[in-house]
């Protein structure tokens, strides 16, 4: 080997070593002080040992105004390139924040913009990691086409490939669409914040002050609904990447993983006879329905705590990954909402567009009604149900557990709607509305007459218990074939092995939409 190729490789080694030190020691320090990993430390921690590849590790901001010329920015402040996550391929970026606190500039929207559209090319997910103050204000108009362009690759790739953030610092203003253009966004507790206008910002234009939640993962989770995971630290954050990823495939063209499993099939749960009240006023958590019948310890819940009243996640069924939705009694009654709808329809939208099967859970009174809600369009969030469900062509099964009333009955998985199979428990009750309000409608002269009578109790029950023989009786209903509401009554003891079966049948399933553009949902 030459002298000039020593030379030349002596350099490179020193420009390198430069480089990984980001912000320089003290800067590293204050990011570990604040209780944060740096960016370099993070993508080591989320990627398996010695499978990641840096990109653009050269660049830096060539921007020379206001004193950029004697500002250092390595890597002008974010780190992207390849690796292997749990032996899966994945591109990623993460915003440094030693390095101009994660501002984004002109070379650094432009490798984020980039690092996505290599992974929508390659077609593998694409995990974001951020830790930035916002748009580097230094460098002004000239980021504007690169930030831009990462909002349109997100959108462009949206559906194509997985999009995972992990804010793990601040993110304001313009960055915050990021984080909603992506599928999930996993927020770290203490030290990640999220608004569209920042406290300062705020404060100058509409002269308000932000109450200190505002922003927060708490915030942002059970209030706004703009977060699906919330963290303890740095990694713990980073293994719920890590294991979203395990549920989901590499692209809308492959499958998700299977996982081994070791839990019998025909498993046979004695304790789900003990977990509905004899009593229907009285409620129950579906949690723990659920936990009896998947493949154990494999729910993985998102958006935990917005909207409780319904439940979505990730599970297994025979290592297989399926989308459960379920209502939940325990929480308002386990009614339909906006909120409720809104997660609903998120959720159901991602596993249809990855290939992932759906899993329905029912029991609810349907949606509400009274002049607020109406107010807020309830119609237009029950409706955007109504279309996502139609046309999603995985594979989609439903489980009548106790109240299928109304609205909610549809949406949440008739087989009228385009539910493959559809199999009820000896509990299930399916009407168009409670056999009480029936009641109240049908016999109106009759209960009028009894209202001021000790009798009016009796009486309603009475044609409470008519209706309900006549038109809910899950017996009743599944011998008229005509209805199509049901496919099977089954013991619940039998719950997991036939939900498997039926999922295993309709795993090939064809379906071809009306050739189109694309719909125009109610949103």
């Amino acid at each position: 080997m030459g002298k000039m190729m020593d030379k030349l490789l002596a350099e490179m080694e020193q420009s390198k070593a430069k480089i990984l030190e980001m912000g320089g020691p003290e800067k590293v320090a204050k990011q570990h002080g604040r209780g944060k990993m740096t960016a370099r430390e993070r993508i080591d921690y989320l990627f398996d040992p010695g499978s990641f590849s840096e990109l653009g590790m050269f660049v830096r901001s060539q921007i020379k105004d206001f004193e950029m010329k004697d500002r250092p920015t390595p890597a002008d402040g974010v780190i992207i390139g390849t690796g292997k996550i749990n032996g899966r391929k994945a591109c990623v970026y993460s915003t440094d924040f030693t390095v101009l606190a994660g501002s984004a500039g002109e070379s650094h929207s432009k490798k984020i913009a980039d690092i996505i559209g290599l992974a929508g090319k390659m077609m593998v997910p694409i995990i974001g990691l951020l830790d930035s103050a916002g748009a580097r204000l230094h460098e002004g108009t000239a980021l504007s086409r690169p930030f831009n362009e990462i909002f349109q690759n997100q959108s462009k790739f949206s559906g194509v490939i997985p999009q995972i953030q992990v804010l793990m610092g601040p993110c304001a203003a313009g960055q915050g669409y990021s984080p909603m253009l992506s599928d999930f966004l996993i927020m770290v507790q203490n030290t990640s914040w999220m608004w569209l206008g920042g406290p300062r910002l705020t404060q100058s234009i509409v002269k308000e002050e932000l109450d200190s939640e505002i922003g927060s993962p708490d915030f942002c989770m059970r209030h706004s609904g703009q977060c699906d995971f919330v963290a303890d630290d740095d990694k713990d954050a980073l293994e719920i990447a890590r294991t979203l990823l395990g549920y989901i495939p590499q692209n809308w063209k492959e499958r998700a993983p299977r996982h081994l499993c070791d839990d019998p099939v025909d498993r046979r749960e004695e304790s789900l006879l003990e977990i509905l009240p004899d009593d229907r006023r009285f409620t129950y958590d579906m949690h723990e329905v659920i936990e009896k019948i998947i493949d154990k310890d494999s729910f993985f819940e998102v958006k935990d705590e917005f909207a409780p009243n319904i439940i979505t996640g990730f599970c297994r069924l025979d290592g297989y990954p399926v989308g459960l939705i379920a209502n939940n009694p325990d929480e308002l009654g386990g009614v339909m909402e906006n909120d409720s709808s809104d997660k609903y329809y998120r959720f159901m939208t991602f596993c249809d567009a990855f290939n992932i099967p759906i899993l329905t859970m029912m029991d609810t009174p349907a949606f509400v009604v009274g002049h607020e809600w109406e107010k807020e369009g309830i119609l237009r969030h029950g409706a955007k149900l109504l279309y996502a469900y139609a046309c999603a062509t995985v594979p989609k099964i439903s489980l009548i557990v106790r109240r299928a009333y109304g609205g909610g009955n549809v949406v949440m998985g008739s087989k009228t709607l385009g539910a493959d199979f559809s199999f009820a428990w000896p509990t299930a009750e399916i009407s168009i509305m409670g056999p009480e309000s029936a009641a109240s409608i049908i016999w109106a002269q009759d209960l009028k007459k009894a209202e001021k009578s000790p009798e009016y109790a009796k009486v309603l029950e009475e044609k409470r218990k008519e209706y309900h023989e006549q038109y809910i009786n899950p017996f009743r209903l599944a011998e008229n074939y005509r209805y199509d509401f049901i496919d099977d009554i089954i013991d619940p003891r039998d719950t997991r092995q036939v939900l498997i079966r039926a999922f295993e049948m309709a795993w090939e399933k064809n379906v071809e939409l009306p050739d189109r553009k694309h719909g125009n949902p109610p949103v």
